[in-house]
């Protein structure tokens, strides 16, 4: 099998100490048969998003109709802006809570994620734009309820709540520093005590994205995200970054300042191996916007999700002139494939056994939601399945190439027989868990069991005593 080594290299290897009277000292045998497949395949929390608004004055509920549609497009999440334009003043109503509940009943229902953003207005000549700081934390508090509720289908929160479309511009408020410009310098603490405050009323399990990166190293510094930092569930490991003008300008349109953008560039880059980033386009800007740059720009900055409408004129020049659409809907996020898998043909329920797994990651990103893989044997004969929960993290397949190696340690009650092997990527909320739609399906040709959501390792093996 040939393999081509165009990524980076990566070796995850989880390995327990057991001693060699436990151990099956059987030789590997390696089954490298898997052949990668283009087709676009549906995967939780990744990939191209619909963009759905609501506000206070005439809510719209997500329709169930709508949403099935995207999932059988294979769209896997949708952004969910939540306007509080009647609430600047006043705390939020029941009727709207319960509205936003709703909300999230019916992703849980169609099987689909949200990106969602609580924010004040989209008008950014109103008079008064936004609430108080205190109003903002109070309303923070309100919607912690329901965060906490479904965390299950929320997939990252930005932060929103400040500013214009809570992009944290144009705001009204002195206390945040008026930065009516997008290049001028806001009032840190202040900002800081409302992302803290949302950070601490999300379920630690979420991350959340702020606009820009001088945000980031305006509250909490420039230090690098470290492998070892990473998914520690400190404050600054949850933030992530969206960037809703990609692309538009040297700077997209002022994403990155302009005399330091070498420096952001190097810091996003960095941060973004470990944290999400996602976001839109806002205009086309030749050459800069055009395919070739478009996706080494997606793959520099590990984009896990993108806007598919938006602007549509630039949608329409990657689908029918540069043709990196199908790219970019592919690979926005994690796209696994298996490569080959080693193991015993051969082994005993009382001593441990080696299986070697070569995966391939030929996405942007890795994925940021912790997730857990488990190997799953199931007899031949009586469908008996047997979980092992793997050492590996998901979240650290990040790389074109990657060999994880596992001990495996049966349970005493195995019962003895032949055993067909498959790899398991399940939600981690117990309300989902078993869901098929959200676990994780590899880019392989004929490895999908739908039924069940496994991935086929088209090997067996035999357990013995």
């Amino acid at each position: 099998m040939k393999i081509r080594l165009s990524h980076l290299i990566m070796t995850f290897c989880c390995l327990s100490f057991i001693g060699k009277q436990n151990v099956n000292t059987s030789s590997l045998v390696k089954y490298n048969g898997f052949k990668p497949t283009e087709e676009r395949i549906f995967n939780p929390e990744r990939g191209f998003y619909q963009h759905f608004d609501t506000n206070s004055k005439y809510y719209s509920r997500l329709k169930e109709n709508i949403l099935d549609t995207l999932k059988r497009a294979n769209i896997s999440i949708i952004y969910r802006g939540f306007y509080l334009d009647d609430f600047i003043n006043a705390p939020i109503s029941k009727a709207y809570l319960d509205n936003v509940q709703a909300d999230f009943d019916m992703l849980r229902k169609v099987g689909l994620k949200a990106v969602i953003r609580f924010s004040y207005t989209k008008n950014s000549k109103a008079n008064v734009r936004d609430a108080s700081k205190s109003m903002i934390i109070n309303h923070i508090q309100q919607l912690k309820p329901i965060f906490e509720k479904n965390v299950d289908v929320i997939y990252v929160v930005q932060a929103g709540f400040i500013g214009t479309y809570g992009e944290w511009h144009a705001t009204t408020q002195a206390e945040f520093g008026i930065p009516t410009r997008v290049d001028s310098e806001p009032n840190y603490p202040a900002r800081r005590e409302v992302l803290d405050a949302l950070l601490d009323a999300l379920p630690a399990s979420r991350m959340v994205q702020i606009r820009t990166p001088r945000y980031k190293t305006g509250m909490y510094g420039n230090k690098a995200i470290t492998l070892s930092k990473a998914f520690n569930k400190s404050n600054e490991s949850r933030i992530g970054f969206h960037n809703d003008c990609f692309l538009a300008s040297d700077t997209d349109l002022g994403t990155y300042v302009k005399a330091r953008i070498n420096t952001e560039y190097g810091f996003m880059e960095n941060q973004t191996k470990y944290l999400p980033m996602g976001g839109e386009t806002c205009k086309v800007n030749s050459p800069r916007s055009d395919c070739p740059n478009a996706v080494i720009e997606l793959r520099k900055f590990h984009w896990s999700f993108l806007n598919m409408d938006y602007p549509m004129e630039l949608m329409n020049q990657w689908k029918r002139g540069d043709n990196c659409y199908d790219d970019i809907f592919n690979n926005l996020g994690y796209r696994l494939q298996l490569n080959s898998i080693s193991y015993p043909q051969k082994v005993s329920r009382s001593k441990a056994f080696k299986v070697e797994l070569n995966i391939e990651n030929k996405g942007y990103s890795a994925m940021f939601n912790e997730r857990k893989a488990y190997l799953v044997l199931v007899n031949t004969k009586t469908d008996k399945e047997v979980r092992i929960k793997l050492k590996t993290d998901p979240r650290k397949w990040l790389g074109k190439f990657g060999k994880i190696v596992e001990q495996i340690k049966l349970p005493v009650n195995t019962v003895s027989g032949k055993y067909h092997l498959y790899l398991y990527l399940p939600d981690m909320s117990a309300s989902i868990k078993d869901r098929v739609e959200y676990a994780v399906r590899f880019a392989n040709e004929g490895t999908w069991d739908s039924d069940k959501g496994y991935n086929d390792l088209k090997v067996e093996l035999t357990v013995g005593n």
